[in-house]
């Protein structure tokens, strides 16, 4: 498997973190386990398709939106995919889309942004040229973005610092950096994100220790529960099966050649 990553232009980098391109090979049908997710995705199926757990046909460009909780789909393969991986606030600044109203759903483009869906369809399954693609995807979404719709800027810096900490702050340190009273804090931080504040930055810590296990950066699961700032190994366990709905013992084996969620949880963009 392939897989890719495309840094964000400057002027859509408050709205999209980074592009994703990935490729199988793999012929006949094999099963994606997605994991918890604290931001939605665009994806464009170029090549192949798949279907969602309850044996629906997923729509070839859809907007995925943010996981609370694992969930499945089937690839028929081979499969070429060309991604979009959003900011929390984005579905709202692009499609009008509250974030929470979009979590757990897999949304057709072609309601939600019509012209944008008919890129998909203008890419040929053998046409290699990624940066045309991309350059064609990106003109699309500068047309969409509403700049009246963007959270202020000390919340998205909070989203950031939520999402790329090594050490999570409190919530009640949050809403003091966007001077707001804790409720209000709250209120406003879920209606940037889906989510309550707590579950955001709890999915995000699971999205640490994942990103750990891809890369190999910690030797044991004690190691990576104390540097993912769990209490203990066992607090660890019970928090990566809740999100992912394995093991993490029997993720740990297979982490190198997973890109499950079609995309690599990186702190920085990579090709």
């Amino acid at each position: 498997m392939r897989y890719h990553v495309h840094p964000a232009p400057h002027d859509l980098a408050h709205v999209v973190r980074f592009f994703w391109t990935v490729e199988s090979e793999a012929t006949g049908d094999v099963p994606h386990r997605l994991t918890a997710e604290t931001c939605p995705n665009l994806v464009f199926t170029v090549q192949g398709a798949f279907t969602e757990a309850d044996g629906r046909a997923a729509p070839r460009a859809h907007l995925a939106g943010a996981l609370q909780a694992r969930a499945d789909m089937m690839a028929h393969g081979p499969f070429r995919l060309i991604g979009v991986y959003l900011w929390p606030w984005s579905t709202e600044v692009l499609f009008g889309q509250a974030a929470e109203a979009c979590i757990g759903r897999f949304m057709d483009l072609r309601t939600l942004a019509p012209d944008l869906a008919q890129l998909c369809s203008t890419w040929p399954e053998c046409d290699a040229d990624v940066e045309h693609s991309l350059a064609t995807l990106t003109f699309g979404l500068r047309r969409l973005v509403d700049p009246s719709r963007v959270p202020a800027e000390a919340m998205q810096h909070v989203v950031h610092e939520m999402l790329g900490a090594q050490v999570d702050r409190s919530i009640d340190d949050h809403a003091v950096h966007c001077g707001l009273a804790r409720r209000q804090f709250e209120r406003r931080f879920k209606a940037s994100t889906g989510f309550p504040p707590a579950l955001f930055q709890r999915i995000a810590r699971f999205q640490r220790t994942y990103r750990m296990l891809e890369d190999g950066t910690a030797t044991s699961l004690t190691d990576i529960a104390l540097a993912g700032g769990y209490f203990d190994q066992s607090h660890f366990i019970r928090e990566f099966k809740r999100y992912s709905g394995l093991n993490p013992r029997d993720y740990f084996v297979k982490a190198p050649d997973k890109v499950d969620n079609f995309l690599r949880l990186a702190s920085a963009p990579r090709s």
